[in-house]
């Protein structure tokens, strides 16, 4: 199942996050390490067009993170 990334899911990134490699891979340069809350906001604050999932598995655990952005007309 996926759903929105929350505020509140946050705590979850952090975790995953623990090196500046990983974060190079996740994001690309958008981000600096260690990622921080602000950093998040930020970012979707500017690109109000996209959106972070999070892959949770049968039991709700997460287990995956991604983004959609939009391309022209608007497909994902």
């Amino acid at each position: 199942m996926i759903r929105k990334y929350l505020p509140d899911d946050f705590e979850i990134l952090e975790h995953w996050v623990t090196n500046k490699e990983i974060l190079l891979q996740f994001s690309g340069t958008d981000f600096q390490f260690p990622i921080t809350k602000d950093q998040i906001t930020t970012y979707q604050i500017a690109n109000p067009d996209r959106s972070f999932y999070l892959g949770l598995d049968h039991n709700l655990k997460s287990y995956a993170f991604g983004e959609i952005i939009p391309q022209i007309g608007h497909v994902p």
